[in-house]
């Protein structure tokens, strides 16, 4: 009969130390779950910082925008300005010819497509010639 009490006790030193590993895995699962939420938390601070960080940048831009786009309108009727009296200057030749009429119609035509063109530019982006040029006057 001396054998049935250490079969017991050997149960209970089996689950006792069975136990203290299932205490220890739990422990090591604490833990880790424990880092893992502080790099979760900080993964989320990073990305709310460069959340801020895009908006204020977007509201840096939205601020300019209209400045910008003004620019880039007046810099291209500038230019295609430029474009149309070099292309005039280019075809003074054709003035005594019969071609005369019709590089005439061109010119006219090339000159009111590039009129409707920043006129729409300017509506889009909500932007008055004559008030920018005001402003440009009174900043410099």
């Amino acid at each position: 009969m001396p054998k049935q009490p250490r079969k017991t006790t050997g149960a209970k030193r089996n689950s006792i130390h069975n136990g203290s590993h299932v205490a220890r895995a739990l422990h090591e699962i604490k833990k880790q779950s424990a880092s893992e939420v502080e790099s979760m938390d900080k993964a989320k601070k990073e990305s709310l910082s460069a959340i801020a960080n895009m908006s204020e940048m977007s509201e840096s831009f939205q601020k300019n925008y209209k400045k910008i786009a003004a620019w880039y309108i007046d810099t291209v009727e500038n230019l295609a300005k430029e474009g149309l009296t070099l292309r005039e200057k280019s075809m003074v030749w054709a003035k005594d010819t019969p071609l005369a009429a019709v590089i005439e119609a061109q010119n006219s035509m090339a000159q009111q497509l590039v009129e409707n063109s920043l006129s729409f530019a300017r509506t889009i982006f909500q932007i008055d010639k004559e008030e920018e040029k005001l402003k440009r006057a009174v900043e410099a």
